[in-house]
């Protein structure tokens, strides 16, 4: 389904129950967000298997050379390093993961980036078994740092970034191809089924949220009895 598609169906949904106009497109595709987050994390926290390609986004990042002395002084390494130019987009966090599938540099010659802690980035590369590899850290800024020993990562302009989105919306802010690609036509990364679970869940709740209108001709009643009342017994004091 298309993002459109999903919102469309929503507003249909509301009709009956609220005034769907009040929520602009942009509120209900954040609810829609949360709730494949929520499902996505419910099927792969307990299990180990691959991730249903359908929910895995790609985009291309460039990268830039910065000194040593730009990074946060725990991660600074004795070089300059390579890093995105932009911040990655959020990434569904599992209990004991996050849903970061691949990272690969881009280019005739494609070669993964091994991720590793920020703790480990600092001495990654330096040990006799892993001189050939590149290894990337993603700092608490959401840059992706990359280093070598051979400084083999400097020769590249682009790598190539393949997750599990907490938005997936966001993939077009990256997207230099399909960048004419809107809510409209973008193929929202979700199995129909759980579509239809999410978008009958949002309508449930945003009806739920409709204020009952106030019985003004019966309180009105109630307050004449209770007045009324009231006088009698004064009178008859």
């Amino acid at each position: 389904m298309t993002g459109l598609e999903i919102i469309f169906a929503i507003r249909e949904g509301l009709k009956e129950y609220v005034d769907d106009t009040k929520y602009t497109n942009d509120y209900l595709m954040f609810l829609v967000d949360n709730k494949r987050t929520k499902y996505i994390r419910r099927e792969y926290n307990n299990i180990q298997r691959p991730v249903d390609e359908q929910l895995v986004q790609t985009i291309i990042l460039s990268l830039e050379e910065i000194d040593s002395s730009d990074m946060p002084s725990k991660y600074e390494s004795e070089s300059d390093t390579t890093r995105s130019t932009i911040r990655l987009p959020m990434v569904i966090g599992l209990d004991h993961r996050n849903m970061i599938e691949r990272i690969a540099t881009v280019g005739k010659f494609e070669r993964p980036i091994n991720i590793v802690s920020r703790k480990r980035f600092i001495y990654s590369g330096s040990g006799d078994y892993d001189v050939d590899q590149i290894f990337g850290m993603i700092d608490g800024d959401r840059y992706l740092h990359l280093k070598s020993s051979s400084g083999e990562e400097r020769a590249y302009d682009e790598i190539s970034f393949s997750a599990v989105f907490e938005r997936p919306m966001d993939q077009l802010k990256y997207d230099s191809v399909n960048s004419d690609q809107n809510i409209r036509t973008f193929n929202y990364p979700l199995k129909k089924q759980i579509a239809d679970i999410v978008i009958l869940e949002i309508i449930q709740e945003l009806a739920s949220l409709k204020i009952l209108p106030t019985d003004q001709e019966n309180n009105s009643a109630d307050d004449a009895t209770i007045l009324n009342g009231n006088n009698g017994q004064q009178q008859k004091k």
